[in-house]
């Protein structure tokens, strides 16, 4: 099991949604409305969440083959990205850095790819693709 790129639009498309990451993780705090208590965990959740399967599709179908390898390093590469995104975030005036964050990337990153296998494995036991 490799991070070797396999689909290239996918691998730019993971790029882009870092950068978008990136960009909304530079702006100060006051920037963001105040919502609810833990909607900002919600949020990380659906941000890393899109991460994941972009990830995924870079890295092209598993195969037949059992993807909870795939699934975990995939989960693992967005974890680390968002303990970047909050070390980032530690520097960028009104916002703070949170182990919680990075919790709630990993499992956003961590839902949505294994939802994304449980579509796209079906096509390849069935040989297509």
């Amino acid at each position: 099991m490799s991070l070797r790129i396999q689909n290239k639009p996918f691998a730019y498309l993971s790029i882009f949604w870092m950068a978008v990451i990136y960009f909304l993780s530079s702006r100060p705090g006051s920037d963001f409305p105040a919502m609810f208590v833990g909607a900002d965990k919600l949020v990380h959740f659906a941000v890393f969440g899109m991460l994941g399967p972009l990830i995924t599709g870079a890295l092209g179908r598993p195969g037949t083959g059992d993807p909870w390898g795939r699934i975990l390093l995939v989960t693992v590469v967005v974890a680390l990205y968002g303990v970047l995104d909050e070390f980032h975030q530690s520097f960028v005036p009104g916002r703070t850095s949170s182990a919680g964050d990075v919790m709630a990337d990993a499992a956003g990153g961590f839902v949505a790819t294994a939802g994304a296998y449980r579509f796209w494995l079906p096509f390849d036991k069935a040989g297509h693709g």
